[in-house]
């Protein structure tokens, strides 16, 4: 291993395990802050391109949009099987669901809800 190569690797380490333990000791709280601040002090040193960087904030902001859609689908299911469960009525449905009658119909705006007609 070249000396360049090894120095790399230390820095790479210190700087690890000084994050690791700033998270253990509470002083940062959120995960996401620290791995920005390893990849940017990474880049700083050399040891990633910032090609790198953008990709791995790419990653994240997918698994952010995924997470995001499949709770609106969440939100869309359970809407639906109050509104179902209590034929309807908007203010019990709501009440279910923990929300107040605006929210319900919010909810029925936004995801174009409609009773279905009766056999």
């Amino acid at each position: 291993m070249s000396t360049m190569t090894s120095m790399r690797a230390r820095i790479y380490a210190a700087f690890s395990l000084a994050l690791i333990a700033l998270l253990l000791l509470g002083i940062i709280s959120n995960p996401n802050a620290a791995r920005a601040i390893i990849a940017g002090g990474l880049v700083g040193f050399g040891l990633i391109g910032v090609n790198y960087y953008l990709f791995d904030n790419l990653v994240l902001e997918r698994r952010r949009a995924e997470l995001a859609l499949r709770k609106s689908n969440e939100n869309l299911n359970i809407s639906v099987q109050a509104l179902e469960r209590t034929t309807w009525n908007q203010t019990r449905a709501a009440a279910l669901l923990g929300l107040n009658r605006d929210q319900i119909r919010y909810r029925i705006e936004k995801f174009q809800l409609e009773k279905a007609p009766s056999p």
